[in-house]
């Protein structure tokens, strides 16, 4: 594109890949109520890479709690490959295996685990049970992303109680 039609597209201002919004009052408060353990893990998460730190075992793990997803997203890859036939087998993380893999990760260190990669944890009848388990164990950080379209209250309300 030449330069006399760029002229819509051009940036007045840079774009910041830094940028990171203000954190208000209500995240602050909920900050300062989390234990040191978990200042020192995030310490870690951040530096370690910037440090080229490699510890003797992962500080985080992704475990893909079910491969099964309820939705068909046009920019997911998942969909991609169920489309192409070459999406793999469905199915649910075993927890007998799940609880030795965490059992092993805390005694070595492991602090922070994710429940999905292409499948949507809510679909995983044992999700709930996973995050108790892990956070009885002693694992600081426990997060997963999901579409939402399987939240309900009762649902919400038993994962605030997981921890």
């Amino acid at each position: 594109m030449d330069a006399q039609n760029r002229g819509d597209f051009e940036l007045d201002i840079p774009i910041n890949h830094n940028f990171h919004q203000k954190v208000g009052e209500k995240v602050l408060k909920w900050e300062s109520t989390l234990p040191r353990e978990y200042w020192e893990y995030r310490k870690r998460w951040e530096e370690n890479p910037k440090n080229q730190v490699l510890e003797p075992f992962p500080i985080h793990l992704d475990i893909e709690a079910t491969s099964s997803c309820n939705l068909k997203c046009v920019m997911c890859p998942r969909t991609e490959l169920v489309n192409q036939g070459l999406f793999w087998k469905v199915q649910h993380f075993d927890f007998e295996v799940y609880k030795r893999l965490i059992d092993e990760g805390v005694e070595n260190g492991l602090s922070s685990v994710k429940y999905n990669y292409l499948g949507e944890p809510l679909q995983q009848p044992r999700l709930i049970e996973m995050i108790e388990y892990a956070k009885e164990k002693g694992i600081i950080d426990v997060q997963f992303n999901t579409n939402a379209v399987l939240l309900r209250e009762s649902i919400s309300r038993r994962l605030i109680k997981s921890g």
